[in-house]
């Protein structure tokens, strides 16, 4: 609901950017949670270089963290997915977080440049 608010036809307003950020930061949220199934079907499937990963209560930090650091096509070299099903969702968020922010931009700049209202007549 977000991201149709946000790409829909009309004027660019603050909401709507905000809506682009949220929209954005639900992206990485819904990917952490995949990334949460991953690891509790195989613990091994994401390596963290600091072997905090083990323990339960820091494990959504690091996930965040890494799912932010993908989607964003940061990559730090810290943590690093090691399952093949944990690799190609890395991509995937990759892919989606780079055409998410050209598509977000393309439709807020042609909106911008079209008019909203009824078009001038010509008396």
């Amino acid at each position: 609901m977000t991201l149709k608010q946000t790409l829909r036809p009309g004027p660019v307003t603050a909401y709507r950017v905000m809506g682009g950020i949220a929209g954005y930061l639900l992206i990485g949220f819904t990917w952490t949670f995949a990334y949460q199934l991953v690891v509790n079907l195989a613990p091994g499937a994401i390596h963290f270089a600091s072997g905090v990963a083990d323990i339960s209560s820091r494990q959504a930090a690091h996930l965040i963290y890494f799912s932010f650091v993908t989607l964003t096509t940061v990559g730090y070299g810290d943590v690093y997915p090691i399952h093949p099903i944990a690799r190609s969702l890395a991509v995937a968020e990759a892919l989606v977080g780079q055409l998410y922010i050209a598509i977000l931009i393309s439709s807020l700049v042609g909106s911008k440049g079209s008019g909203t209202g009824p078009a001038p007549s010509s008396q």
